[in-house]
């Protein structure tokens, strides 16, 4: 029986001594690949960190283009108005153009009329026979001075309708040049409103691409986020095994513990007790001898315990005039401030104000807003003009002088209503 509870004891320990070795190497394991993971992990959150905080500047940039966009298509609606009013001008213009044309021939076929009448008198007399039919020398003048009147009369008259008709030619012809300004300058609009549409579109696709990211990062955070509590519930259970395995260990220590002590006290006391014989025998031969006292069981030494540890526009603004006029027919480029390699409107104006050491904003809205405000009345050569979506500097005499679109370049225009005026700012 003995034999079987020492084969027993001898098995449990071998199996007790192998399983924790095992169990400290699977431990290790999971051990690294939860720091595996973790590192895994905090690579994934502070990439989705990154592309959040991208498709947070990206959301920035859209609605700045939003804005952008919006405030262009309100500019090429504005101008669309400028232009149909510039058509209709030039419809008005072509029939008193018309008219006028009607009227000259009329007042050349009345004077024709006059002259057939004056030499042929109805009758077929000459203007001769007109003339020697005067009574006396004072009708003879008086006829003569008659039909002069008329020849200057006519002449006056045919005059002033050719001279209207000049007129209304060249404010035709003005309106025509105005005309193609106004639809170049809707079209350099319309291009960067396609510009302002692509890179939405190209925004609005970047920011997806990041969602995408984002989307498929989160899968793999939540994937090792598993993964790591599954090697942390599987680091707990073998602690707990091998808290457990240590627990049995150390009572089957102590139990062996008490069953050597236990065994080294019986034979301890057996070998005091043969003692205790053998001397009452020796004295039992030996009466005289005097009676040993028996002596006291010796009581084991206690163990040691472990611890455990643990301005206003006069001469400046004549003199801003005239450096702005020095770079006429210069190129026109977007976005550009330079006055000899090209600039837009607002670059423009902000270029030539530079240099007399004046700085503005480079843009026609924000310009609306610069100096004070000049009504139409006091305009003076020098105040800046502003228009939706446009800009130029008043250069006197009812004329525009600003950067108005790739074709024309830098250049005049008149008159300066020749699309709809904003605000008028003066800053010197």
């Amino acid at each position: 029986m003995k034999k079987r509870i020492l084969a027993l004891f001898l098995t449990t320990t071998l199996v007790m001594a192998c399983a924790v070795p095992v169990l400290a190497d699977r431990q290790s394991d999971l051990e690294a690949q939860r720091a595996a993971n973790s590192s895994a992990l905090n690579t994934a959150k502070a990439e989705i960190a990154q592309r959040e905080e991208a498709i947070n500047i990206l959301d920035q940039e859209i609605a700045d283009l939003d804005d952008q966009l919006v405030t262009l298509i309100s500019n090429i609606e504005i101008l669309k108005g400028d232009i149909q009013r510039t058509r209709d001008d030039i419809a008005t213009k072509t029939t008193e153009l018309a008219d006028a044309e009607v009227r000259k021939d009329d007042q050349y076929a009345a004077m024709t009329s006059r002259i057939q009448y004056i030499y042929e008198n109805g009758d077929g007399s000459s203007w001769l026979s007109y003339i020697l039919k005067a009574e006396d020398l004072a009708d003879l003048l008086n006829r003569a001075d008659y039909t002069q009147q008329m020849h200057k009369y006519d002449r006056d008259m045919l005059e002033d309708f050719k001279a209207t008709i000049v007129e209304i030619q060249d404010i035709k012809a003005n309106l025509e040049m105005n005309e193609a300004q106004l639809e170049e300058e809707e079209k350099n609009l319309e291009q960067q409103q396609v510009e302002l549409n692509e890179k939405l579109d190209e925004k609005r696709a970047d920011s997806a691409n990041y969602a995408s990211e984002i989307s498929a990062l989160n899968k793999k955070a939540d994937q090792l986020t598993g993964e790591i509590r599954k090697a942390n519930e599987e680091i707990a259970r073998i602690e707990a095994e091998k808290a457990e395995a240590a627990r049995r260990e150390a009572e089957e220590a102590a139990r062996k513990a008490a069953e050597e002590e236990a065994r080294r006290q019986a034979e301890a006391d057996r070998n005091k007790q043969a003692q205790q014989e053998t001397q009452q025998q020796e004295q039992a031969q030996q009466p005289s001898a005097p009676q040993p006292q028996p002596e006291q069981p010796s009581t084991p030494a206690p163990q040691p315990e472990q611890s455990v540890g643990d301005s206003s526009g006069s001469s400046a603004g004549r003199a801003v005039v005239s450096f702005a006029m020095n770079f006429i027919g210069g190129p026109y480029k977007w976005g550009g401030e330079s006055l000899t390699e090209g600039a837009d409107c607002s670059g423009f104006v902000k270029a030539v104000y530079a240099n007399f050491g004046i700085g503005l904003p480079h843009s026609s809205a924000a310009l609306a807003g610069v100096g004070v405000p000049v009504s139409m009345n006091d305009i003076q050569p020098g105040d800046i003009v502003c228009y939706s979506g446009h800009v130029g500097i008043y250069a006197g005499n009812n004329t525009l002088v600003h950067a108005s679109n790739e074709i024309t370049g830098i250049t005049t225009t008149s008159p300066i209503t020749y699309r709809t005026i904003v605000a008028i700012r003066r800053v010197v």
